[in-house]
């Protein structure tokens, strides 16, 4: 299978991350889907064709594990935990789940909300607490003494917008690492003040602080209403004995955790309310609502509950590409979602079976709800073969209004299909005197056909679609990630294998393929050519047919403005959005991904110089030769 790979960096990716134990690529796939299968010989067959031919791949935590199928490693991509106590105890308990976690090689979301906040009393030799943030560091840092090799840090933090370690604008306490405290009224990092305020808007601009994790806001609707009212927002924690309350203009603090984003891409943000509204999880009980999401946002979860995920490629439903004659095969991919549903419902036995979950509660989530996240990575690229555009206009509206409720519907009467076979999730099962549920939640915006087909057999699966960012595996299979544009045509992109950092130029696989076609580089549309209003539309569209959540990035020009921050936020609630992200070119440091132009060590645009296949920085030396 030597030309499977869409590029080296397409091999390299298997083999350093992956392949494990095998050398050879068909080997690796059947072993994979013979694990897969359960001892079903025809799954079997069908599972090593959708990977031969590239129709499915399974989340990168199944295709590690596959590599080393006598580790101690999770199948499960990511999970959530949420501080249970407000004491030493729930935090050691969180410290624990994390350790535990990294050590499986799952991600983990950590919710710090009821931590108690900076200058709370405390009834042991301390006075006061230092606060949610404090601790916040203490669990990054366990996360990154663990660490997983070759595997970027996976931790995520949230807070809740009422949390008062959430915003201190009056304690200035950390330099800015930018002008070193001077104060220098040209630095626009610091805005000319020299210090930051320890708190959770400023906490990942510092240098060592968090930097193993992302972090994330839980926005409410109370809060998204004061800021349009122009009202002031409490900031607020009750304790045992004790309030702590502090209470700011509601439009203020949107003004700041958008300049936040603006300055270092960071936090992203949580519709909190909206997610419950739409959680199919939240109406089976407490036990089961959602407190937070994963490390990519992709998954909303409970305590300690997992994603399971995988991702159909679009691009390999397309036929004739980059012709007039394009077009896609609706009905192969429909077959071929139920087979990759199987999949990922019989991966989720095999981890209880492998007993490698990192709590009982874990253990217990992945019995009662069974969730599968299946979604898509390669959509920029079947657009470009279809000859749509990557904006929201009517042809491209159209295309999303019929392969995602395909997906849905596929997804969800497999997954009534494997209940009446195998049994529904216990949750289901235990809920079947309630005559409400299809009415509630995701379940209510299902098609009539498909609610029958659930009433009539069950449902194996709580949850089945969402849209993960596939950064790894679309590179493995050489096709854009999830739903994104392509980020260049032509990119330096930051990598590290074996141990060691490099830089590798790579031409996106398809932008190779429509060259070869004949066909012109403007059918393509990269991140910063789509405008904002069209990032946050399509992904609008795509979110009414997806029951968890969608991992995208909402991409602004270096002339952004934090005003325009602001009104991605604004669009992307009022669009019904469970989360949002934004990325202004240039706003880190360090990057992934680096235009032609624009130097990976100093993010200079416009200053590298090419001769005698090299190509070097004019401001800071970088070089890179080929």
């Amino acid at each position: 299978m030597t030309n499977w790979f869409s590029n080296s960096f397409s091999e390299d990716i298997w083999r350093t991350k992956y392949a494990g134990i095998f050398s050879d690529l068909s080997e690796y796939f059947i072993q994979l889907a013979r694990e897969a299968a359960l001892s079903s010989k025809e799954k079997e067959h069908d599972f090593t064709r959708l990977l031969v031919e590239k129709k499915f791949s399974p989340g990168g935590r199944i295709l590690a594990a596959a590599g080393r199928p006598d580790a101690k490693v999770s199948y499960m991509n990511c999970t959530t935990h949420a501080i249970q106590k407000d004491s030493l105890e729930g935090i050691n308990d969180a410290v624990y789940s994390v350790m535990r976690a990294s050590s499986r090689g799952q991600g983990i979301g950590i919710d710090l909300s009821k931590l108690r906040p900076s200058g709370a009393p405390v009834n042991n030799a301390a006075l006061t607490s230092t606060g949610a943030i404090s601790f916040m560091e203490l669990i990054n840092h366990a996360g990154g003494i663990i660490g997983q090799q070759g595997r970027r840090g996976a931790l995520l933090f949230s807070l809740d917008v009422d949390h008062p370690d959430l915003w201190r604008p009056n304690e200035l306490d950390i330099p800015c690492p930018r002008c070193a405290d001077r104060g220098n009224i040209g630095c626009l990092y610091c805005e000319g003040k020299g210090y930051f305020p320890y708190d959770f808007l400023n906490v990942k601009k510092v240098p060592g602080r968090a930097e193993n994790s992302n972090i994330s806001v839980n926005v409410t609707d109370a809060f998204m209403q004061a800021v349009k009212e122009k009202r002031d927002f409490d900031l607020l924690f009750t304790g045992n004995n004790y309030l702590f309350k502090r209470t700011v203009p509601a439009q203020k603090l949107f003004a700041e955790l958008a300049r936040a984003a603006f300055k270092s891409a960071e936090p992203g943000v949580l519709f909190t309310d909206t997610t419950r509204k739409f959680s199919n999880s939240d109406i089976f009980g407490d036990e089961w609502k959602v407190v937070g999401v994963n490390a990519c946002t992709e998954q909303l979860l409970d305590h300690e509950g997992v994603c399971n995920l995988g991702s159909m490629n679009l691009a390999a439903y397309v036929l004739d590409p980059f012709t007039a004659d394009a077009r896609f095969d609706y009905e192969t991919f429909f077959v071929d979602v139920q087979t990759a549903t199987e999949f990922l419902d019989n991966v989720l036995t095999l981890e209880l079976q492998r007993g490698y979950s990192i709590s009982a509660q874990q253990s217990r989530s992945i019995e009662y709800l069974r969730r599968i996240g299946l979604g898509v990575m390669g959509f920029a690229d079947s657009l470009a073969m279809l000859g749509l555009e990557y904006s929201f206009n009517e042809r491209t509206k159209a295309f999303i209004q019929k392969v995602f409720p395909t997906l849905r519907d596929a997804a969800y009467l497999k997954s009534a299909s494997l209940a009446a076979e195998k049994g529904s999730a216990f949750a289901w099962a235990e809920s079947l005197s309630r005559g409400d549920l299809l009415d509630q939640a995701f379940y209510a915006s299902l098609p009539t056909v498909v609610k029958d087909s659930i009433k009539m057999l069950g449902l194996r699966n709580i949850t089945l679609t969402s849209v993960a960012p596939t950064g790894t595996i679309s590179n493995f299979f050489g096709v854009s990630s999830g739903i994104e544009p392509l980020f260049a045509l032509q990119y330096t992109r930051r990598v590290r294998m074996n141990g060691k950092e490099e830089f590798l130029e790579i031409t996106h696989p398809g932008v190779l393929q429509s060259r070869a076609a004949g066909r012109d580089d403007s059918i393509w549309q990269t991140a910063y050519e789509v405008s904002p209003k069209d990032h946050v539309l399509l992904q609008a569209e795509i979110q009414k047919f997806i029951d968890q959540s969608i991992s995208k990035t909402t991409n602004l020009p270096r002339t952004a403005t934090p005003t325009d921050v602001e009104t991605v936020y604004s669009m992307a609630y009022e669009l019904g959005l469970k989360g949002i992200a934004v990325y202004v070119d240039g706003s880190r440091d360090s990057q992934i991904l680096y235009t032609s132009n624009s130097c990976p060590n100093c993010g200079e645009l416009g200053n590298i110089i090419g001769a005698d296949g090299c190509k070097t920085c004019t401001i800071c030396g970088w070089s890179l030769c080929t």
